[in-house]
């Protein structure tokens, strides 16, 4: 009973933890800024949002990848200075990204936690793995001593 219970809360933590995005996000930017095609962006316009305590920019633009393809919209991590001009960008599966991949270092702490979870898993299967063969182990046939009878 109660090693069902371990496994159900490692499984409920594994799903809390990727459904917060604590795991997606980073995981998505490594991936966009790694595997995503580089891009020239014309910066077309952009504008500050300003919430009661945030400001956040949103600017958009144009873009041509190297193998011609043309797109337009969000360009992630471009500023009011970029307006107008030419911008090297990365266009990904989730997006278009002007900033470095170091640009979103508070993400980052998230990554250990992305590789601990599988090793902690593996950790535990493997001790029970380990106690259930102790136990079969110890369980067994006992050795019989012949007895001296005079």
């Amino acid at each position: 009973m109660r090693q069902t219970l371990l496994k159900g809360l490692w499984i409920s933590g594994a799903l809390l933890f990727f459904a917060s995005g604590c795991g997606v996000l980073p995981a998505r930017l490594v991936l966009g800024f790694t595997a995503g095609d580089p891009a020239t962006a014309q910066v077309t316009s952009c504008m500050r949002d300003s919430n009661s305590k945030v400001t956040s920019k949103a600017c958009s633009g144009t873009w041509r990848t190297d193998d011609g393809e043309q797109g337009s919209g969000h360009i992630s991590g471009a500023t009011p200075d970029d307006n107008g001009r030419e911008v090297e960008i990365r266009t990904g599966p989730f997006g278009t990204y002007i900033e470095p991949i170091t640009a979103n270092w508070q993400l980052y702490p998230a990554i250990p936690a992305l590789i601990w979870i599988p090793y902690a898993l593996w950790r535990h299967r493997r001790s029970k793995r380990l106690r259930r063969s102790a136990r079969s182990t110890d369980s067994g046939p006992q050795a019989q001593t012949p007895s001296t009878s005079a």
